[in-house]
């Protein structure tokens, strides 16, 4: 909805910005956070539908893994 927002799904690190979604099994280890210093703010709706990983943003193998 605003900002950056870095997810970890398992060992991949992947960065959303505005209109990007990501879909995945919530038994994969997840994280959420902000890029860098400024704010993020993201929708999360959960439901049995995330029954396998869909992602819809680029992969940033050079992520960090925790901000």
């Amino acid at each position: 909805m605003r900002g950056r927002l870095c997810v970890v799904l398992g060992d991949k690190d992947f960065i959303l910005t505005k209109g990007e979604v990501a879909e995945f099994d919530t038994h994969l280890p997840h994280w959420f956070g902000n890029v860098d210093e400024h704010p993020v703010e993201f929708l999360g709706i959960l439901g049995p539908q995330g029954e396998r990983v869909h992602i819809k943003a680029r992969y940033r193998p050079d992520a960090p893994h925790s901000l």
